[in-house]
């Protein structure tokens, strides 16, 4: 699982970040925090590999441990904040989305069956669709963000194996 946040206790103001000298603290992991870390670490591995093989690999390794960690915990695990005023980016009922945006990277990074299994399967029960809030913006609209990410990469993608209905669903 990934650390949910880096954070100090509160906002420090406006000041530049150089004189912020605020402590900072870990907070407790989350499932939401962990699928954003596969999902961006599938993406370096992606990008960085023509650039930088040893790195991608790298982010390779973590992307793999992030999904091995989903995939053994299913349920949503929300980061227990008390004591933090810096903004949750934590509400209950997010966890599916951000599984769809780690499902979908991680499938188009390794070709992994399963990603792709878990992103289609999440996307057929799900009402929404493509979701008109194009941003983190979940804890503002009560809406989703980061499953258009995995959308988009999901219908972008010329990898084999994605499922026609599912595609034209999605492009409906």
């Amino acid at each position: 699982s990934a650390y949910h946040k880096l954070t100090a206790t509160n906002f420090a103001g406006f000041l530049s970040p150089s004189s912020d000298t605020s402590q900072r603290f870990f907070t407790p992991a989350s499932s939401q925090a962990t699928a954003d870390l596969c999902a961006v670490m599938s993406m370096g591995a992606r990008i960085f590999q023509p650039y930088n093989a040893s790195f991608a690999a790298q982010c390779q390794t973590v992307a793999d441990k992030a999904w091995t960690w989903l995939q053994a915990n299913p349920g949503e695990l929300l980061a227990n904040l008390a004591g933090f005023g810096t903004g949750a980016y934590n509400e209950a009922g997010t966890d599916a989305d951000h599984r769809v945006w780690a499902a979908a990277e991680y499938w188009q990074t390794t070709g992994n069956a399963g990603g792709l299994s878990d992103f289609e399967s999440r996307m057929a029960a799900d009402p929404d669709k493509v979701s008109v809030y194009w941003d983190w913006g979940e804890h503002l609209y009560g809406k989703r963000g980061p499953k258009n990410h995995g959308i988009f990469t999901y219908l972008l993608s010329t990898r084999s194996g994605r499922d026609p209905v599912r595609v034209a669903d999605l492009q409906a």
